[in-house]
């Protein structure tokens, strides 16, 4: 059976009137995108901006979902109440399907992004409330986190399909017992990553697929 796997990278934390050609060189590399929600990056112009792009190279869209950094609580210790960060996945992933339903799309997956991903790895009753959010909000979403992970263990708990990642800041670290490759987007040689990942899994006879394949039209 042939391999597949996902390769995602972040998008959409600009803000309207910035250059967006980069972000769409990205898109046009990856099979699923992480689209910031306006929290700790974005605002509606670039998501509206972000979905497009997506849909335009068929790439599956993701929710990429943190703490309000503009409002400075994104860096170091900050941690905020299970009950507030419930809130806060709601909310985000209310304003991206807005986006996502306007061009008949769907949400497909919900990545965590930083103070957020990092205590969601070993606070469970953190990771709890944001299963329980994106549960609630549609069942069908792919909760994607890394291997091992207290998110991904009580997402499996409230039924939802959860997916295993890897960040890869260089082909040292390569794996591919992941469903999905992280590709930092912000760093200098991203595209060139991209592109080399790209060429190694065309080698290797891996194929690239985002995590939900869409129905057969048979």
């Amino acid at each position: 059976m042939t391999k597949t796997i996902d390769i995602n990278a972040d998008i959409g934390a600009g803000f309207e009137g910035e250059n967006s050609s980069y972000d769409e060189k990205i898109v046009k590399r990856i099979t699923s995108a992480n689209i910031a929600c306006g929290f700790h990056g974005g605002d509606p112009a670039v998501m509206q901006r972000s979905v497009d792009f997506a849909v335009k190279y068929d790439v599956a869209l993701g929710a990429h979902i943190g703490l309000p950094g503009m409002l400075g609580f994104e860096m170091g210790d900050f941690k905020v109440s299970p009950k507030r960060v419930y809130s806060q996945v709601l909310y985000q992933l209310g304003a991206l399907q807005a986006f996502v339903l306007a061009q008949g799309k769907r949400v497909q997956h919900v990545k965590l992004h930083g103070a957020l991903y990092e205590q969601s790895i070993t606070d469970a009753a953190l990771a709890r409330s944001v299963a329980d959010a994106v549960v609630s909000f549609d069942s069908g979403i792919v909760l994607l986190g890394p291997v091992d992970s207290e998110l991904l263990k009580v997402g499996s708990e409230v039924g939802l399909q959860v997916a295993t990642e890897t960040t890869v800041e260089n082909l040292d670290e390569l794996r591919f017992d992941v469903d999905s490759i992280t590709v930092a987007a912000d760093q200098t040689y991203a595209l060139r990553l991209l592109d080399e990942l790209r060429l190694i899994c065309q080698k290797e006879g891996i194929s690239l697929a985002p995590l939900l394949q869409p129905p057969s039209q048979e």
